[in-house]
């Protein structure tokens, strides 16, 4: 079916730590009109030094969640959503953010052998 309405703008629920992902989830956006199709983008933000950087990571998900893979650990990034359905987009959501684990977290700091 066609959607009457522009999809409402979806909230990031939570986005779980890791090594080098990271585990983004939304919850559906309300006001999403009468089609039960919606995909989500989803944007990655991040800064190295001074500079900014953002990239569209996934388009027209279709599940609730995403990982994002290969990142630089113990590094902070920003995500945000965008819901689209056949009559266009929401606006986006705002930017949650999460940093990648230390790879010495877990580790011991010191190893003694008897």
């Amino acid at each position: 079916g066609i959607a009457l309405t522009l999809p409402g703008i979806p909230v990031i629920t939570s986005v779980a730590e890791g090594t080098n992902k990271l585990k983004v989830s939304w919850d559906n956006p309300d006001g999403t009109g009468t089609d039960g199709s919606i995909g989500y983008d989803l944007e990655r933000d991040w800064s190295v030094g001074d500079v900014s950087y953002r990239v569209v990571i996934g388009n027209d998900i279709s599940e609730n969640t995403s990982t994002d893979m290969n990142l630089l650990s113990a590094s902070e990034f920003g995500y945000r959503l965008q819901a689209k359905n056949t009559t266009g987009y929401s606006d986006w959501s705002g930017i949650t953010r999460q940093t990648t684990t230390s790879i010495s977290d877990g580790v011991p700091s010191q190893v003694t052998i008897a």
